[in-house]
């Protein structure tokens, strides 16, 4: 049923371009499919669907077609859904005549269950892929490491990692594919990779470019973005397939990989090379190979400098082709020359390949692989060297942030407590383009509050000091004095250790002994009247509430909830970056979140994961939290005088997101009616504002 139902929604969508015969489209799909031009492949097939719907072997290589664009994956599932039904051990070819289906598409439909998170599903068509006879079963020699993957997947939809993703924007990600971002320890500058195809009548030509982006504060929004990045692939002098790998802390040295085998280069020697590149007097250096203990024959394809400089982690298959993709280490020597490459702990590397190794503050390791408890594919791992040199057991990152796919280069910033990485998401995902970069925030379920970097620019680092400087003049609660240093970071000079850093980089919250929160601007605002806004706050007069939900969709439009959510009760929000967020809640606990995150994702949404809120209750302020309705205000990162930029309104409730972002809110109502009412007043007088469910806040 499901398969006819989307084949009647794609007759109505391409019935305007069915014009081949059904053999002729076809044929067109084997052509662009050997070409691996697979959004090509797919339409054809369709044509030929849409007139000969009954045509297994058509329905599977559609399926095929969709599972090899991960973003599309869902949509494969209708067509192997239908095409294991007409599977053959008589299938021979792959002509039109031919019009049952291979055993393949029991494997294929196990895999596009896998990638969706139906686990059950998945472990269940694997087992009937097994069970169709051992010649068939040799042509995929993974299913039992798949099947493992499906049963850790399941443990993974039961224990989410409490996170926050969000897609870093437009001025970096486009309709084409960004990767591979590295970004500066204080997230001020970001290098990536964007890939240009060009097609011609008869090729399909592929170029990457070395793209820059800075981060600096938006005037008008008060948030610190990421500016339009530009190319920086002619000061480095590269060429053909050539990319980024990662950053040093301090943002001022580049290393980046070229595939030498891609563009027809030598195959025997340097198949895949490591090169570096040093920003000398504000212009990066033409790239430089590394020399030849770290660069074989052999691939080389990631690696990662220590703080100091000093240590070099890197992946190669050259020292061990028998073994593939091995972490390995190099040290200077007191030449200044790299030493002799020696394999990483025998914890992090297994029998299967290990990827884009990233260090942090010399101890902590961020790693990709196939190996360990994973879930399909490549998954992020997370391991911790102890002040013996011993590295601990890798711990599965887990979902959201990886998948059944491969998830591969996982850049982190502020100590790890963030991260940059690019993916290709199922349709549902805010994203612009085939693989996007996306901005995520570790959440530790076990802190107070949540940790989350500065994201200040090193140019403004001594505008943000002065500020800082003015700001400490009228003393805070238990003596905390907030400053920031040369680089831009924020630190508190307190007993207390607790500081909240906020993602603009504009705020530092401290918590004082006796349980007062003072908050100091470090923004372009007047520092006297936010100083009397926001001057000591005390437990009496406000509390601090934390609740939870789930997300279960972002767009930059706002959607009709009951249409595109018609089996779940979901509420609106409007994020930092100017887009909508859907979700269900508030969950009084984490655990009462998790409870209900397998429900949701059962009913069709496999991407949900949890979301941490925060925000204060004042009991100065007349607010009826038992009515239905408000109408939100504005949202920030920074903290704002309410009384003085909403005025003359009164009865205003602030609430602190998970993010830090501060959104302002006016008035309860009973009905909706009511809300419009007054919402349409509050726009009369020239303030934006829209109707909020008061669920969503209580």
């Amino acid at each position: 049923m499901k398969f006819f139902y989307s084949l009647l929604i794609l007759l109505v969508t391409y019935s305007a371009i069915a014009q081949r015969s059904p053999k002729k489209a076809f044929g067109d799909g084997d052509y662009y499919f050997l070409n691996e031009q697979y959004d090509k492949a797919a339409e054809a097939y369709l044509e030929t669907l849409i007139q000969d719907s009954t045509h297994y072997n058509c329905a599977f290589k559609l399926g095929v077609c969709y599972i090899n664009q991960p973003y599309k994956i869902w949509k494969a599932l209708p067509f192997l859904e239908f095409a294991v039904q007409g599977t053959s051990a008589k299938y021979k070819d792959n002509s039109y005549k031919t019009r049952v289906a291979p055993y393949e598409a029991f494997y294929y439909l196990a895999y596009a269950y896998q990638i969706t998170l139906q686990s059950d599903k998945a472990i269940e068509y694997f087992e009937k892929y097994k069970g169709l006879g051992k010649d068939t079963s040799k042509i995929y020699d993974d299913v039992d490491v798949r099947i493992a993957a499906c049963k850790n997947a399941k443990l993974f939809f039961e224990n989410p990692k409490a996170v926050e993703i969000q897609n870093v924007g437009r001025n970096v990600n486009s309709a084409a594919s960004e990767f591979n971002p590295c970004v500066s320890e204080n997230d001020s500058v970001m290098y990536f990779t964007k890939e240009n195809v060009t097609e011609s009548d008869n090729s399909i030509q592929v170029s990457y470019r070395i793209m820059r982006s800075y981060k600096s504060l938006d005037p008008e929004s008060g948030e610190y973005v990421w500016n339009i990045s530009s190319d920086i692939t002619e000061e480095l002098m590269t060429e053909g397939k050539c990319m980024t790998v990662s950053t040093s802390h301090d943002g001022k040295t580049l290393i980046l990989y070229r595939d030498n085998d891609y563009y027809g280069g030598p195959t025997s020697i340097d198949k895949g090379t490591l090169y570096i590149s040093y920003l000398r007097e504000g212009i990066w250096t033409p790239i430089q190979k590394l020399p030849g203990v770290i660069n074989t024959s052999q691939w080389e394809m990631h690696a990662s400098i220590s703080k100091d400089g000093n240590t070099l982690y890197f992946t190669s298959n050259g020292f061990k082709p028998d073994v593939g993709m091995d972490i390995y280490y190099s040290e200077k020597n007191s030449s200044g020359g790299w030493s002799k490459a020696k394999s990483l702990s025998d914890v992090i590397n297994t029998n299967f390949d290990e990827a884009s190794p990233f260090i942090v503050d010399d101890t902590v390791l961020f790693f990709s692989s196939k190996g360990h408890n994973n879930m399909g594919g490549y998954d992020v791992f997370k391991s911790i060297k102890d002040t013996a040199g011993n590295w601990s057991t890798p711990e599965n990152l887990s979902i959201p942030i990886n998948s059944p796919l491969d998830d591969i280069f996982f850049s982190p910033v502020d100590h790890g407590h963030q991260a940059y990485y690019a993916v290709e998401r199922p349709d549902g995902y805010l994203s612009f383009g085939k693989k996007d970069i996306f901005h995520i925030v570790i959440i530790d379920p076990k802190a107070d509050s949540i940790a989350l970097a500065d994201s200040i620019a090193a140019a403004e680092a001594l505008k943000l000091e002065t500020a800082a400087a003015v700001g400490t003049s009228n003393g805070n609660a238990a003596g905390e004095i907030a400053s920031t240093n040369a680089t831009g970071k924020s630190n508190t000079n307190a007993s207390s250790s607790n500081g909240v850093q906020t993602a603009s980089g504009n705020t530092t919250a401290s918590k004082a002994t006796n349980n007062q929160t003072t908050q100091t601007s470090q923004t372009q605002i007047n520092q006297e009247q936010y100083n009397t806004a926001t001057s000591t706050r005390t437990s009496a007069s406000q509390t601090m509430v934390s609740t939870f939900e789930i997300q279960i969709f972002a767009s930059y439009v706002p959607m009709d909830i009951q249409k595109k959510f018609p089996n779940l009760s979901v509420v609106e929000h409007y994020g930092n970056e100017s887009y909508y967020r859907y979700a269900t809640g508030p969950y009084k606990t984490s655990q009462d979140a998790k409870a209900d995150l397998q429900r949701i994702r059962s009913l069709g949404y496999p991407d949900a994961f949890i979301r941490k809120t925060q925000y204060y209750v004042d009991d100065a302020i007349k607010f009826d939290l038992s009515q239905k309705h408000t109408v939100q205000l504005f949202a920030s990162m920074k903290r704002i005088n309410a009384i003085r930029k909403f005025q003359p309104l009164k009865n205003i409730l602030e609430k602190k997101t998970a993010e830090g972002m501060y959104v302002y809110y006016y008035g309860s109502f009973k009905t909706w009616k009511e809300a419009k009412e007054e919402a349409d007043k509050i726009k009369a007088s020239g303030i934006e504002c829209f109707i909020q469910n008061l669920e969503a806040i209580k």
